[in-house]
């Protein structure tokens, strides 16, 4: 690969995040209806109130805990105090934690490993007790040097990684900590560069090194980063059969070993949303098809949302989101793959649609297309404005789901139904509404329908817009 691949998203800020779902999954797939207990995640790029809701909005089943991955320098612990609002913050809302301790020496201290080793125990000691801290990781991508941004560009980085896992462990254990230990790598340097790294673990770790973990992450991301010609599928279940039978043999590291796809992406950069949509599909299949063999546990999206506009590094145009936390078609997918309990047979959909009002561009049929990428907005910033959707013929119907335009923003609103267009009764008293959720699900008692109407009495400063108007029976 060239170095315009290798350019992987070396500006990633320092703080990240990763969602969690275990136990019972309600995946977008139909051959994971009986998903076993495999994490599920997601990498975001800032910590604002912004992305907050973006996330509690991804993850609208609140039935599973969330977890927040936060990325921490060595040089950044400046006079003993360490950085734990990120933490508390998601914590306190219920989230799980993982911790990523990042080798970036202080000043005078670079290549200092047992300076290094010293502050990891702290860091250990310290993050270990704070609550609903699950997981830490010992360096990152120490095996890439290319930039700042991965440990490997600083001196001594697989000596920190091994030094550094054999003492996180111990501290561990010492102290009883329930918290798992690992490390993670950037697939794409390479076989001799891989060669050389593994092998290097191995050696320099022995079996005390092997004996400390708990986990291994890999970072791979095809067609972004890495070639696919074969596809994407087929490129993400190689890197995962790479790295397990040729990578870690060379270090020791033995199946029982979990495998975590800590970080995989796809950049829409030049591309498009729904290509977005099918890499992130293939990629979990690849990883499914592969759980069990492989002993894979975990699974990162990256990331939330778009790190820039104008940027030309395709590791900026990674999110699910849009800079402005619009969602993309994947954002959906992943929603579901995230515990989202998926209806399917949406009625309205393409079916005819009108509106009371609408602006040039943003028709009513566009709210029922199919695409969160599109939308209806009515033409003037009054309410209340209507939407109305005709299913065709007489149906029983049961649910219904909105995705408005906006976030965190109170829609009040009413849903009719009727078997004529006449005669109208309601079946969804909204008017007084308290979710703030882009998302809405409506259930209600069984009714014959062939017209649904949404009436919306109050939207984001007067203004009325929908991404999708769904209906279910």
């Amino acid at each position: 690969m060239t170095n315009k691949w290798l350019q992987k998203r070396f500006f990633v800020t320092m703080t990240a995040l990763m969602l969690l779902i275990s136990q019972v999954i309600f995946p977008m797939h139909a051959k994971a209806a009986q998903v076993p207990s495999v994490w599920r995640g997601i990498v975001a790029a800032n910590f604002t109130q912004a992305e907050q809701t973006s996330v509690e909005q991804m993850n609208v089943n609140n039935s599973y805990p969330m977890v927040e991955r936060v990325y921490y320098s060595w040089d950044n612990h400046i006079n003993g105090n360490w950085e734990d609002s990120k933490v508390t913050t998601y914590a306190n809302l219920g989230y799980k934690i993982m911790v990523v301790l990042r080798y970036v020496p202080p000043t005078g201290d670079n290549g200092n490993i047992a300076a290094w080793v010293q502050w990891v125990q702290e860091a250990v000691k310290h993050y270990a007790t704070l609550n609903n801290v699950n997981w830490i990781q010992v360096t990152n991508e120490a095996n890439a040097n290319l930039t700042s941004d991965s440990d490997g560009y600083y001196t001594n980085a697989e000596q920190a990684l091994v030094q550094g896992i054999i003492a996180a462990h111990q501290v561990k254990v010492e102290n009883g900590f329930n918290v798992g230990i690992g490390f993670n790598y950037y697939y794409g340097m390479g076989t001799q560069s891989d060669q050389a790294f593994w092998t290097s673990l191995g050696a320099d770790g022995g079996p005390n090194f092997v004996q400390s973990l708990d986990w291994v992450g890999i970072d791979a991301y095809p067609g972004t980063y890495t070639l696919e010609p074969n596809g994407a599928y087929s490129a993400m279940h190689d890197a995962l059969v790479y790295m397990r039978d040729t990578c870690l043999p060379e270090a020791n590291i033995g199946n029982s070993v979990p495998l975590f796809v800590t970080e995989t992406g796809f950049s829409v950069l030049g591309k498009s949303e729904s290509t977005q949509a099918d890499h992130m599909d293939a990629f979990w299949n690849a990883v499914w098809d592969l759980h069990r063999t492989l002993n894979i546990q975990m699974f990162i999206w990256f990331n939330q949302v778009d790190r820039s506009y104008w940027s030309l590094n395709p590791g900026d145009h990674m999110g699910l989101t849009d800079i402005n936390y619009v969602p993309r078609i994947a954002w959906y997918d992943y929603q579901h793959l995230l515990g989202v309990p998926e209806l399917t047979g949406n009625l309205a959909l393409n079916m005819p649609t009108t509106a009371s009002t609408q602006q040039s561009g943003h028709d009513a049929n566009l709210a029922t297309d199919g695409s969160g990428g599109t939308r209806w907005a009515a033409s003037s910033g009054s309410d209340p404005q209507w939407l109305e959707v005709d299913l065709g013929s007489v149906q029983q119907i049961n649910d219904a789901q909105i995705v408005w335009q906006w976030r965190n923003v109170q829609y009040n609103y009413v849903i009719e139904t009727s078997t004529d267009g006449v005669n109208w009764h309601v079946v969804v008293d909204k008017s007084n509404n308290q979710d703030l959720w882009m998302i809405q699900n409506d259930a209600f008692a069984s009714t014959l329908a062939r017209y649904v109407r949404i009436t919306v009495y109050s939207g984001y400063q007067g203004w009325v817009s929908i991404r999708e108007f769904r209906v279910y029976n």
